[in-house]
C-alpha cells in the first residue's frame, strides 16, 4: 500500500518555530513539516523551506461572557469559525486547516478515515473532500438498518458528498482499527495509526485518523491557543487573575495540543501567567483519555506537556441520552448559546460540579465552544425514539 504516512506507519513531529500557524505553501511542505509520505511528489519538495504560515486562514472566533445556574463563564464561540475554503467548523476547523490551506490542485486524489456513522469528524473530512475535488472514503461499524433505510443527520450529509461507506462487523472493524475504550480503560494502548493494512493497494491516498488525532491537527490548535493568550493578555493578566480553560475531550487530541501551545507562550512570554487547561472525558474514563493523549503525545514530539482531567462525577455512557444532559443542553440554550448534544452537556456538567472544588474565586473560566452543531437533529431524534423527550421538541 502506499499512503501518506511515513515508514513504519508512524507521524513524525519535525523541529517547529516558536510560533505557531496554518501551512499555506502545498501538500509537499505539509509533507516536510510532519514528516509524512505523498507518493507522485519529487524528493526535492521534501526539502522546501520557508514555510508561510497564518493563523486558520485569517479566520478567528469571538470570546463571549454567559451568565449560567448563577455562573459566569466566558465561552470561546469556535462554533462560529468557518474556514474560507471548505466551511468547516469548531474543533474541526482548527484539526483541519494546515489541510484545508492546501491547493485543490496539490490535495490528494483520496482522503480516507473511520469513525462513527454520525461522527462530526467525518462530515467535517467530507466537506473538505469535496471542496478540493477528491474522493471520501470512511469506513466504520455496520450501519443501522433503520438508518440505511432513512438517512439522517451527519450520515445523510455525508452521502449527499459522495462519501464512499464501507461498513464491518464490530469484530473486523476492531480487528482493523485498534481497541475500543473499555479495552484501553484496562491497559492496552491504543494504536496511533490503526487498520491501515485493510486498505491495502491504496495509491495517492491521504489517510487521517479518527476524529483527525495526529499531529496534522497541532497547527490549528496553535492559532486557537495564540487567540486565547491574546485575550487573556488584553483582559485578564492585569487583575492577575488564574485562567481555566475547559473544554469536551474525546481522543483529547485539541486538548494536548491546547495545553502544550498554551504552555509554550507562558515559558517564552516575559509576562507572568497562570493558564490551566482542563480537559473533559466524553468518550470514555478518565484513563482512556489518558491513554489516548500519551499515544498522540508519543506520536508528535513526547513533550510530556497534559491538560488537566475534570472528571465528571456521573460516568455515563457515550452518546447515550439522559433526561439531566437534555436538561443541561435546554438551560444553555435559553441562555443564548446553542452547543451540540453528546459533548457539550456533559463537559458543562462536570464544570458545574466541579466548580467549587476546582475554580478558585480569583480565577476566571473560559469554554472553548467546540462546535459539533450539525449533529443535533439526529441526536434529538435519538431522543425521541428513546422516550426522553415528547417528539414536539425535535
Amino acid at each position: 500500500m502506499r499512503a501518506f504516512l511515513p515508514p513504519g506507519g508512524r507521524y513524525r513531529r519535525c523541529n517547529r518555530p516558536t510560533t505557531c500557524g496554518l501551512i499555506t505553501a502545498s501538500t509537499a511542505i505539509l509533507a516536510a513539516r510532519y514528516g509524512l509520505i505523498f507518493p507522485g511528489f519529487p524528493p526535492a519538495l521534501a526539502h522546501v523551506q520557508g514555510v508561510s504560515t497564518a493563523s486558520n486562514g485569517g479566520a478567528s472566533s469571538p470570546v463571549e461572557l454567559f451568565s449560567i445556574r448563577g455562573r459566569n463563564v466566558y465561552v470561546k464561540r469556535d462554533d462560529l469559525l468557518r474556514l474560507p475554503g471548505s466551511g468547516i467548523s469548531g474543533n474541526k476547523a482548527r484539526k483541519l486547516a494546515s489541510l484545508d490551506a492546501i491547493p485543490a490542485s496539490e490535495f490528494p486524489s483520496i482522503m480516507a478515515s473511520h469513525g462513527g456513522i454520525q461522527s462530526n469528524a467525518m462530515l467535517a473530512m467530507a466537506k473538505l473532500a469535496k471542496a478540493k475535488g477528491s474522493k471520501f472514503k470512511y469506513i466504520t461499524k455496520s450501519i443501522p438498518k433503520h438508518l440505511k433505510a432513512n438517512p439522517s443527520g451527519n450520515y445523510k450529509e455525508a452521502l449527499s458528498m459522495d462519501t464512499q461507506f464501507d461498513s464491518l462487523k464490530p469484530s473486523d472493524y476492531d480487528t482493523y482499527f485498534g481497541l475500543s475504550a473499555p479495552a484501553i480503560e484496562r491497559g492496552a494502548t491504543p494504536p496511533c495509526i490503526p487498520g491501515l493494512d485493510y486498505l491495502r493497494a491504496t495509491e495517492n491516498l491521504l489517510w487521517i485518523p479518527q476524529g483527525g488525532a495526529c499531529a496534522v491537527a497541532e497547527d490549528g490548535v496553535c492559532g486557537l491557543a495564540d487567540e486565547i493568550w491574546n485575550w487573556w493578555i488584553i483582559h485578564g493578566v492585569p487583575s492577575g487573575e488564574t485562567l481555566n480553560v475547559v473544554l469536551p475531550a474525546g481522543t483529547g487530541t485539541t486538548a494536548l495540543f491546547l495545553a502544550r501551545s498554551l504552555a509554550r507562550r507562558q515559558n517564552l512570554d516575559g509576562t507572568r501567567t497562570d493558564v490551566r487547561v482542563f480537559a473533559v472525558p466524553c468518550v470514555g474514563s478518565a484513563d482512556y483519555l489518558k491513554a489516548q493523549m500519551t499515544a498522540l503525545d508519543n506520536a508528535s514530539g513526547g513533550e510530556k506537556i497534559f491538560p488537566r482531567i475534570l472528571k465528571p462525577k456521573t460516568r455515563r455512557q457515550f452518546a447515550t441520552p439522559h433526561e439531566s444532559l437534555y436538561t443541561i443542553w435546554e438551560q444553555l440554550k435559553k441562555a443564548g448559546l446553542d452547543v451540540d448534544l453528546v459533548y457539550a452537556p456533559p463537559s458543562w456538567e462536570a464544570l458545574f460540579d466541579s466548580w467549587n472544588e476546582v475554580f478558585t474565586s480569583n480565577s476566571t473560566v473560559l469554554y472553548v465552544h467546540t462546535g459539533g452543531l450539525e449533529g443535533v437533529s439526529s441526536m434529538l431524534h435519538r431522543y425521541q425514539r428513546e422516550k426522553k423527550i415528547p417528539p414536539s421538541d425535535c
